[in-house]
């Protein structure tokens, strides 16, 4: 209930700044209102105890996997009235705003505007054998939900959580 409220508390604050705007100003606002006036912003490694990367602890703490905070971006922004996708790179989760120009956003790193030539450059380098626009396309949510279990999968993968570990594999 408290994720939802807070939630909802984001949405009201960024919805009348992107009514009828267009999507390069949408992105503009959802990253003033997320990065700048909440501070959310990645982190690779989870802070405290690794339940610090479940969403409702991201949203709390304003810091977690790259996952986790594309979806609240998504959450957020089509809460709002934002057309928005995920967009999977091997590392990142990028949000894909929608309309006459298609502008990507990056949640980790505190909201910023993306340009496809980046993404493209950094694919070379990271999968050079595979053909990088391949890679740029918009994902279903619930390959976004899949990246978010497969992200509380890592951190958990000790001797000790075992059994949580093996609960999330399940799920996944």
């Amino acid at each position: 209930a408290a994720f939802r409220r807070r939630l909802d508390a984001l949405v009201a604050e960024l919805h009348p700044l992107v009514s009828g705007r267009s999507s390069l100003t949408a992105a503009r606002r959802l990253s003033q209102i997320l990065a700048q006036r909440h501070d959310l912003a990645g982190e690779r490694v989870p802070c405290g105890h690794q339940a610090s990367w479940l969403p409702d602890r991201v949203l709390q703490s304003a810091r977690g996997p790259s996952s986790v905070l594309a979806a609240i971006y998504l959450i957020v922004a089509r809460r709002a009235g934002i057309d928005a996708t995920g967009v999977c790179l091997p590392d990142f989760v990028l949000v894909r705003l929608h309309g006459r120009r298609r502008i990507l956003v990056d949640p980790y790193h505190r909201g910023r505007t993306v340009t496809k030539a980046d993404c493209l450059r950094y694919l070379r380098r990271a999968l050079p054998s595979r053909p990088a626009l391949d890679q740029l396309a918009d994902v279903s949510d619930v390959e976004v939900l899949d990246r978010v279990v497969e992200d509380l999968i890592l951190v958990h993968d000790r001797p000790s959580d075992g059994e949580l570990r093996d609960a999330l594999r399940h799920a996944r």
